[in-house]
């Protein structure tokens, strides 16, 4: 994919012609409306670079013609000067001490060549850029004469999309697409390509390997979201930057993170001077299973901390920012006093809320959902909930209500919010079986949503799924509710089920399946091709916008390992949960000791769903992470432990113990935080707002140590609690 994106004819962007605002909307001598956009900014060009005797001529031109080559003695303004002559020739460049940089790709049209499409194509001077402003048959005829100039693209609802653009955004903001690898990293790579002894006997240098390992090398670091190939030299540069001609210097496109310039990584071919130090054994890293360089994990602290429910027994099960720079949580309770007031008293069985808090911690509004006539008093279950990009907010579960719809004991759920908290739409979503539920729910970034979760029904909203097999599904729904496409995996009589979702800007999706094994022995069951490892699998999905499967990475041991939480992390995701027993050498987890029941870990993976790190937290009782987010520095995770040993030595006040834990990026340093009493705690969600406050949410029976002084406070059942910290 990526040496066919390479091609400048072929990298294409998306541009969308977003409706101009009515002031905007007429026809008439004006310039085109501003609301023509590109969603990326580059210069069109034709051709990756260029030549080198048509650059040293260019540069000649500019400085005179005595220059000897040598970038460094080139003044600010004559660069300058190069830089806009390369523009003006289609490169999006820039000068540096050691060359040319070149940036990107071709993009699609831009706003100027949109519009002489349109005048040509409709012969209509007066066209001022509104894209509702056309006709169908006027968006057909743009269309056609887009594509007469080589662009392959499409009409959407509110603009000419360009095909192309969730791959080449993925790519280009990869963490490693425009970054050089480390000598430990190329390592690595040669030690998984002609395994650990003959890494050991490398002497650094590429091109004393066969054709056909420098190959396998290549595309080892290349599965890492590198973008790499090999020069004449035996120097590695990056594939999308022409400037491959001397060394690694000239061969990289700055990044930033978090604000700050990344520099280039500087590899040089090895000499018995810079040749490196021939390990005893293969760098732990080879395998992607451990992390290199010890790093400190970010400091937090508390900042907000409240309760909330009645005295029937309430908890909190999941958050999830807001764009408003607040915090949506989804709650299960059985209270009908105290926050609860008001509820009705006739809804049996368990009931859900939305609740909504501002960016200090302060409860702003509730809205609760229950049920009448109730199968086996199944009770409505909203299990999480996302903001869509209209605002609306659409929480996911299940139920047997009959007054919702619901015709069985468990049919999939979906409720709609305004930003308000006022109910929008609920629907149902179900077959003739008693096991539909959705567990999962995250936003897409066209404006509707994605809902993960589990069926045994083949027919009604899952109509042509196999029969007499439980299914793990995930469902793409537009803003209104309504079904765009859905894939499912087979997994036999035992139940799998998509847990939790992650979508990059770019609508690429990562999903959590937790696989129940004892699977049928059918070739139809596709978790086979996935799991079955051990009594309870996991498995992180990697799907396009479209839903289709680009690759997928099994979290796997011989025990029961369930992945809890998924969040995105620069280039890749990181993934929480529990395992138990490991003794595969084959597992993520082969040479993690287990200490008890279960143990808490964290994998980091890149975009490719190759693991870059585990990191595992264990006592002799049973610990979990519930959930987990990226923060400034590194990663915060929740959970909740009965140890008090170990890796939890710093808990142990009650019979359950909430915990917050942060992470490096590479995950070497660790802090921990306890939040409990002498009560029970779970903590049960995590939500960062903007990478230095998050939220955590749980539930808590304890009126003391952390929790003293609150109100509501536990009565006999448990009351739910939201935390606020803030990375220092």
């Amino acid at each position: 994919m990526k040496k066919e994106c390479a091609k400048a004819l072929a990298a294409v962007l998306a541009v969308t012609l977003i409706a101009a605002s009515a002031a905007a909307c007429g026809r008439s001598k004006k310039e085109p409306a501003d609301s023509l956009v590109a969603s990326e900014t580059f210069v069109p060009a034709t051709v990756q670079a260029v030549d080198d005797d048509e650059l040293s001529a260019l540069i000649k031109e500019i400085v005179g013609g005595d220059w000897d080559g040598d970038y460094s003695v080139l003044t600010q303004e004559q660069r300058q000067e190069i830089k806009k002559a390369l523009a003006e020739k289609g490169y999006n460049a820039t000068v540096t001490d050691n060359g040319i940089v070149y940036f990107a790709y071709t993009p699609t049209a831009d706003k100027e060549e949109i519009v002489d499409a349109v005048r040509t194509a409709l012969g209509d001077e007066s066209w001022t850029g509104s894209f509702t402003d056309l006709s169908d048959e006027e968006k057909v005829a743009v269309r056609d004469e887009l594509r007469s100039r080589g662009y392959d693209t499409e009409i959407k609802e509110n603009g000419f999309q360009f095909l192309g653009e969730a791959d080449r955004k993925e790519q280009t903001t990869g963490f490693f697409y425009n970054r050089m690898p480390t000598q430990e990293q190329i390592i690595g790579a040669v030690s998984d390509t002609i395994g650990s002894s003959g890494a050991l006997k490398w002497d650094g240098n590429l091109n004393s390997l066969t054709d056909e390992q420098r190959k396998d090398v290549v595309k080892e670091l290349n599965d890492y979201g590198f973008d790499l190939a090999v020069n004449e030299q035996g120097e590695l540069y990056m594939a999308h930057n022409p400037a491959n001609k001397t060394t690694y210097d000239t061969a990289y496109t700055p990044m930033e993170k978090d604000g700050t310039t990344l520099a280039p990584t500087t590899v040089a071919p090895a000499t018995q001077e810079n040749k490196p130090n021939e390990p005893t054994e293969p760098p732990e890293n080879v395998t992607g299973t451990t992390a290199d360089a010890s790093v400190d994990a970010p400091n937090a602290e508390r900042t907000a901390l409240s309760t909330f429910g009645g005295t029937g027994g309430d908890n909190f099960r999941h958050v999830t920012p807001s764009k408003d720079g607040g915090y949506i949580v989804t709650a299960l309770f059985h209270s009908t006093d105290g926050d609860y007031a008001g509820t009705d008293t006739t809804w049996q069985g368990e009931k859900s809320a939305v609740v909504k808090y501002d960016k200090n911690g302060e409860f702003q509004w509730k809205a609760t959902l229950g049920g009448k006539n109730i199968i086996n008093r199944s009770g409505v279950n909203l299990l999480q909930a996302t903001e869509l990009t209209d605002g609306s907010i659409v929480a996911v579960g299940y139920t047997g209500a009959r007054n919702l719809g619901a015709t069985d004991m468990s049919d999939a759920l979906m409720v709609c919010f305004d930003a308000n908290g006022s109910q929008k739409w609920t629907k149902i979503f179900s077959g003739s079986e008693e096991s539909d539920m959705f567990e999962s729910v995250c936003a897409t970034p066209d404006g509707g949503f994605l809902a993960g979760g589990r069926t045994k029904s083949s027919d009604g909203d899952f109509a042509g799924l196999l029969e007499e097999s439980i299914k793990a599904v995930l469902v793409k729904f537009s803003a209104e509710g309504e079904k765009q496409w859905m894939q499912a995996f087979n997994s036999g009589t035992n139940a799998s089920s998509f847990t939790s979702l992650a979508v990059t800007d770019a609508g690429y999706i990562y999903a959590a399946c937790v696989a129940h094994n004892a699977l049928h022995a059918q070739a139809q069951l596709d978790m086979l091709q996935f799991a079955g490892y051990g009594g309870r699998d996991s498995i992180v999905f990697k799907f396009d916008p479209n839903g289709t499967l680009l690759t997928h990475r099994a979290i796997a041991g011989s025990g029961n390992d369930e992945i809890t939480s998924i969040a995105l992390a620069d280039g890749g995701v990181i993934v929480g949960g529990i395992f138990t027993e490991n003794v595969r050498d084959d597992s993520v987890f082969a040479g993690k000791h287990n200490y008890g029941g279960g143990d808490a870990f964290l994998v980091r993976m890149d975009a490719s769903l190759r693991v870059e790190w585990v990191k595992t937290f264990g006592g002799t009782g049973n610990d979990f992470i519930t959930g987990v987010a990226q923060i400034k520095g590194g990663y915060a995770a929740v959970g909740y432990s009965t140890s008090s040993d170990n890796a939890f030595s710093f808990l142990g006040s009650g019979e359950s113990d909430a915990f917050v834990l942060t992470v490096s990026e590479n995950g070497t340093g660790v802090q921990k935080y306890a939040l409990n009493g002498t009560g029970k705690e779970q903590a049960n969600g995590i939500a960062c707002r903007d990478g230095r406050q998050f939220a955590v949410v749980g539930s808590t029976g304890s009126a003391n140590n952390h929790f003293s002084g609150l109100t509501p406070a536990p009565s006999g059942a448990n009351v739910s609690f939201f935390g606020l910290y803030r990375v220092k």
